[in-house]
């Protein structure tokens, strides 16, 4: 009964800790470092772009003409741009970038264009697509292969704990593989949620589930029962809400901004919206730093495995001793 009390005590630790990072990160997003471009600026429109500068929120860079600020916006350098020529100011978005990004520049044009008497015209260069208006199936695939991972692999230890090292890493493999297909399938062709390449957006989850699985089994291996703690923790408490896939980065905390490209979550979602929204204009960096946790989670486990396993060959030669000097 004492361990069921403690299972069912860390279970809403956890549930709680969730829910609070969720509301603190999402649940009040405002624009914090919104990187826009400006074309034109203060010779143009002095009093606009002085308004836009007092905004708060927001980081300008000056571009000297509007293709450079639509390519910046193609690269993921910055969320939009405002045109300040003679003619009358625009406001370029990418809803495929954030959503939530592309309504705060917005509103936030619409404020400034109530100070200073001027309408800006808005374009979405890169909208979302028909099977996903709120920008969210990037979002639904990720927790669903997240899911896949660590909760299958914590049901393959309770139901199948003597598997050795080669067996799990091949159950890891072929989770990854085939998960990865079904999740990608649904997101994908099936419902239309995520365009682009289907093979690469295939790899990326593919390298998510592997992570996750990855991930839990070598926690299994190194704190045994409380494994879920550090798993949970770092993939889920911490990962989602910092991945951007729910709400941009910029208008999330510093902290969640601080950690969210560095942690599996975010580089994922990072590789996956590139593949389906800007893939003329791939990213090394969140490709290495997802390398880099299936790597080291790969490396951390065998480790660990071969860690434990001499120091149970040892304990057994001892016990073996003692009972031959008995």
């Amino acid at each position: 009964m004492r361990t069921a009390l403690g299972v069912g005590f860390i279970g809403i630790v956890l549930a709680s800790l969730f829910a609070t990072s969720l509301v603190v990160a999402v649940g009040r997003p405002r624009p914090r470092a919104i990187r826009i471009a400006a074309v034109g600026g203060r010779d143009a429109r002095p009093g606009v772009f002085g308004a836009l500068a007092k905004a708060g929120g927001i980081e300008i860079t000056n571009y000297a003409t509007e293709p450079e600020a639509v390519r910046a916006i193609g690269n993921q350098r910055v969320y939009g741009a405002v045109i300040l020529g003679e003619r009358a100011p625009r406001l370029l978005v990418s809803s495929a970038s954030s959503g939530p990004v592309a309504h705060a520049l917005e509103a936030l044009a619409q404020r400034v264009a109530a100070r200073s008497s001027v309408r800006f015209a808005v374009t979405d260069l890169h909208p979302l697509p028909a099977g996903d208006p709120q920008g969210l199936v990037l979002l639904y695939a990720l927790i669903a292969a997240m899911l896949l991972g660590f909760v299958t692999t914590f049901l393959i230890q309770v139901n199948a704990p003597e598997l050795t090292l080669a067996q799990s890493l091949g159950c890891i493999a072929g989770l990854a593989v085939i998960g990865s297909l079904a999740v990608t399938l649904i997101v994908g062709p099936i419902l239309g949620g995520l365009p682009g390449s289907f093979l690469a957006l295939w790899a990326a989850l593919a390298g998510w589930v592997a992570i996750c699985s990855l991930l839990a089994r070598t926690m299994l291996a190194a704190v045994g029962r409380f494994a879920v703690v550090p798993t949970v923790t770092i993939i889920v408490i911490l990962g989602i809400p910092s991945s951007g896939a729910a709400v941009g980065r910029p208008l999330l905390p510093t902290f969640y901004r601080a950690i969210g490209g560095w942690l599996p979550d975010g580089a994922t979602a990072d590789v996956a919206r590139t593949i389906a929204y800007f893939p003329d204009h791939p990213h090394l960096g969140p490709i290495a730093i997802q390398g880099l946790w299936l790597v080291g989670c790969l490396a951390a486990l065998i480790v660990v495995r071969t860690v434990r396993r001499r120091r149970t060959v040892r304990v057994d030669r001892f016990r073996k001793h003692r009972a031959i000097g008995a």
